[in-house]
């Protein structure tokens, strides 16, 4: 695949790679050449149209350096303000974006890969709820999947501008993405009151559009109901709502019609509400989850050794297995064992 993005990278045409994987000097080839030319044909087309979606990002200059690539994953995360974050979902798709900013600045770049319980995690959100707003990002142009998830390997995704906010977003300040945990989608920094993804910023808390409003808010200067709803690009009554929300609890102070934003000690107010502990206890599933996988991972390499080590005795499906390995494995993934090596001893032959 590295070969195949060089060569569209540096221009080559769509032989190039065929007469290169075909050339006997090159080691890269070696199990290229030992393949069918169907196979071949298939492959190099495969090869080709992945390299070409890679490649086309942004629709921009190639990204050369990782400082340029942090940089383009900052100006992503500058240019989501420039969309509009309406209602709940609206809130819930926001936060996930700025989570999505931090893993891939985590990663070093506009390609990035995450799991869905990771991107749950780092948004505040649970996975079902991901799931659904990273669908609907995808289809408001911001993000687009580029390998699909597999049972050792997450989706990975790659960040895009849409076309109608590219040229605005170049006129934002810049906003780098706050530092997380890759692998689990914690941040680093829990004392930040922005977090949309913290457990004070849950749905049956303060909510993530009420956060929102929090931040169009200034700690000096009052603004009214209508500078909050015109930065956020939502009505009066939606605004209204939301900032009547922060002052029950504390985040926010009228004065007349003018609104001033308070701080208060969020981990308290998380308490209070009952959503403390929420992400710590997402991402303890998260972990138990995948040292569940990783000894089942192990367990069927040993139960599929012990398999083959009976089938080569001469039977299909050897009726004398261990114990440990009819109840670790059900019948079907037996049979289907029992098919992979039919084939096998088929090719051989």
């Amino acid at each position: 695949m590295a070969f195949a993005l060089a060569a569209v990278s540096s221009g080559r045409g769509h032989d190039f790679i065929r007469t290169a994987l075909l050339d006997p000097q090159n080691a890269l080839g070696e199990t290229f050449r030992a393949k069918k030319t169907a196979w071949q044909d298939a492959e190099v087309e495969r090869l080709w149209s992945l390299a070409l979606a890679r490649q086309g990002s942004w629709s921009e200059p190639r990204i050369v350096s990782r400082t340029e690539a942090l940089e383009r994953v900052v100006r992503w995360n500058s240019a989501l303000d420039c969309d509009t974050w309406r209602g709940t979902s609206g809130g819930t798709d926001k936060a996930v974006c700025e989570a999505i900013a931090r893993l891939a600045y985590a990663q070093g770049g506009v390609d990035f890969s995450a799991g869905l319980a990771v991107i749950a995690v780092a948004s505040g959100v649970c996975e079902a709820t991901a799931r659904e707003s990273v669908k609907r990002i995808h289809t408001r142009g911001w993000l687009r999947v580029i390998e699909t998830h597999t049972a050792s390997t997450a989706t990975r995704y790659r960040l895009l501008i849409p076309e109608r906010f590219r040229i605005q977003s170049q006129q934002l300040p810049t906003k780098v993405p706050d530092p997380i945990d890759p692998s689990t989608g914690m941040p680093h920094d829990l004392d930040a009151e922005d977090d949309l993804g913290s457990d004070v910023a849950r749905w049956n808390a303060i909510g993530k559009p009420a956060m929102l409003a929090w931040r169009a808010l200034d700690d000096l200067t009052p603004q009214p109901v209508e500078a909050v709803a015109a930065a956020l690009n939502i009505s009066h009554t939606a605004a209204r709502l939301r900032l009547l929300k922060l002052e029950r609890h504390g985040l926010a102070v009228r004065r007349a019609r003018l609104w001033t934003r308070q701080h208060v000690d969020q981990e308290l107010l998380a308490v209070e509400l009952g959503t403390s502990g929420k992400r710590e206890q997402q991402v303890q599933r998260l972990l138990a989850k995948r040292q569940a996988r990783s000894t089942l991972r192990s367990l069927w390499s040993s139960a599929f050794k012990c398999f083959r080590e009976h089938a080569k005795k001469g039977n299909d499906s050897p009726p004398n297995l261990p114990g440990w390995v009819e109840q670790s494995v059900p019948k079907r993934i037996l049979w289907a064992w029992t098919q992979r090596l039919r084939h096998r001893n088929h090719q051989s032959t």
